[in-house]
């Protein structure tokens, strides 16, 4: 049945003795091309929150669907190329992910002052829309906030960068992608990474056993990197 245009959703509970929080409502209406978010952050419940068990949402109401949008949580790994020069000094990195009807632009990576140094692999932990599979990343530079930096001229320092891999990995589903980087990217300018392939994400189980002697233990973060035929994975 067609309601025609939607104007309001009511959500409720039948039990009275259950505890249910709801954070968000989504609906969905394909034929239609559209959804609704409605941001809930209450319980239907008797004795908790407002005590209430049943609320109405009016579509005017309802989030921008960006704002709405349920969120994946990714671990973006970056490596630098181990080649002279390859380093960025200075500047900011923005990625940009294809997916296969969708595309998430200018993602900023928010780097240290070690960031996307020579052979260095930074790790960086972002909130993104699923847009899997991911076809593509492409890599930007800019050197907007670089002091002489941006269309006027720039420091002399390096502003040029070599990024020889991305891999992203869906931390829920363990699908990880690899792309490989080609060219360098410079002030202003975009690479494209292309794609290694996807993989299943794997399990190991790393057993490490401390000696009994007096004093050999440690409070340092311990770091394991584990090297294959696909590349090196790094745990830490």
């Amino acid at each position: 049945m067609d309601v025609g245009e939607l104007t309001k959703v009511e959500l409720g509970v039948r039990n009275l003795d259950e505890s249910w929080f709801v954070e968000l409502l989504e609906v969905h209406l394909p034929l239609k091309a559209k959804t609704y978010f409605f941001k809930v952050n209450n319980w239907y419940c008797k004795t908790e929150g407002d005590g209430l068990l049943n609320r109405v949402f009016n579509t005017e109401d309802a989030l921008p669907i960006e704002e709405g949008t349920a969120k994946t949580a990714y671990e973006v790994s970056v490596i630098t190329a181990d080649e002279s020069d390859a380093g960025l000094d200075e500047g900011d990195v923005y990625l940009t992910f294809t997916g296969e009807s969708k595309t998430i632009s200018d993602v900023k990576l928010a780097r240290s002052e070690e960031s996307f140094s020579r052979a260095g692999r930074d790790m960086f932990d972002l909130d993104l829309e699923d847009i899997e599979p991911i076809k593509m990343v492409t890599a930007k530079v800019s050197t907007d906030n670089v002091e002489g930096g941006g269309i006027f001229g720039r420091r002399e320092k390096n502003v040029k960068w070599f990024c020889e891999k991305i891999e992203v990995r869906n931390k829920d589903s363990g699908r990880i992608y690899v792309f490989n980087g080609t060219d360098w990217a410079e002030g202003g300018q975009t690479v494209q990474l292309m794609p290694r392939g996807s993989a299943k994400f794997v399990d190991y189980e790393i057993e490490v056993k401390t000696s009994d002697l007096f004093g050999c233990g440690t409070d340092a973060n311990v770091v394991c990197e584990i090297t294959g035929q696909n590349g090196k994975l790094q745990l830490v």
